[in-house]
């Protein structure tokens, strides 16, 4: 059978390219909440001037809505490959994004406790995992170009399939190497408090600092989860019954992105700590006071 040629009067579901149909209302309010979460990070971007760190956010966040305005397609044609492709791309680089931003803060964060407690140069932190990030877009990006030209192949879409499962494969690794790098660098922290900067300690006292952090880790932790999910979820390709349990992608896809921007926005570091977290970027002139006023 065809999935080109059919539609849900002439074939059934099972020959379709995601063998059920989307949940419209689920995925409306994923719809929404991202939106809506859009809407908040483009305004933080334009009062706090925060384009690196928001403007990777935004761009995940129109990733997400695209994948989720295909699934809500998808429900009346699950036999289009476009918007299989679309959903499977969109939703896929869109947390490769936010990772990123997290990448970001983890430079500003050594800075802000003294760089002599890290083994590694802010600089080099931004770098490394941002190169791994790339990598992981390229993968990603590469699977679905594979996938998307496999029209009538079905060898060559598990071979798009392999792909994309080596791309989050790769986010996976990264997010564990970061989260490793980010616990060696707080070992340091607890254990040698002479080596702590004097002129940052109040900032790192305040409250807002801890929810900083806390939300950091729990975004962090969230993309994790889900990016396992998403390679066991493809390990047996796009018809195993994993891949086709909207239950488990709506719990361990959507609702841990979700749960990783509560904290990205509502605990945004421009608008936390404004202009003293940017004088704590390695662009800044390194003799600069960081704090000034909390």
């Amino acid at each position: 059978m065809d999935p080109f040629n059919c539609t849900l009067q002439t074939c059934s579901i099972e020959y379709a390219f995601t063998q059920y149909q989307p949940n419209i209302a689920a995925n409306s309010v994923y719809l929404v909440v991202f939106s809506i979460f859009l809407a908040g990070q483009v305004v933080l971007a334009i009062c706090c001037k925060s384009w690196s760190y928001s403007g990777l956010i935004i761009c995940g966040m129109i990733l997400e809505i695209l994948g989720y305005i295909a699934r809500i397609l998808i429900h009346t044609n699950p036999f289009s490959f476009p918007y299989f492709l679309m959903n499977l791309t969109c939703i896929g680089l869109g947390p490769v994004l936010f990772s990123a931003s997290i990448y970001l803060c983890l430079s500003h964060i050594v800075i802000l406790y003294g760089e002599k407690l890290s083994l590694i140069r802010p600089k080099t932190y931004v770098l490394f995992f941002l190169c791994c990030d790339v990598a992981c877009l390229a993968l990603q990006g590469a699977g679905g170009a594979v996938t998307s030209i496999a029209v009538h192949s079905e060898q060559l879409r598990q071979v798009g399939t392999r792909i994309l499962i080596a791309g989050l494969a790769c986010q996976v690794g990264s997010l564990v190497a970061f989260i490793t790098c980010s616990i060696l660098f707080f070992v340091r922290v607890m254990n040698s408090p002479q080596l702590r900067r004097k002129d940052t300690e109040q900032l790192r006292q305040t409250r807002k600092w801890r929810y900083f952090l806390c939300g950091l880790a729990t975004a962090v932790t969230t993309i994790l989860t889900r990016s396992v999910f998403r390679v066991i979820e493809l390990k047996n390709g796009f018809s195993g019954g994993l891949a086709n349990d909207e239950v488990a992608f709506m719990i361990l896809e959507s609702l841990m992105v979700v749960i990783a921007c509560i904290p990205l926005t509502t605990f945004h570091p421009g608008l936390l700590f404004g202009d003293l977290w940017y004088k704590s970027s390695f662009f800044s002139r390194r003799n600069e006071p960081v704090l000034e006023e909390i």
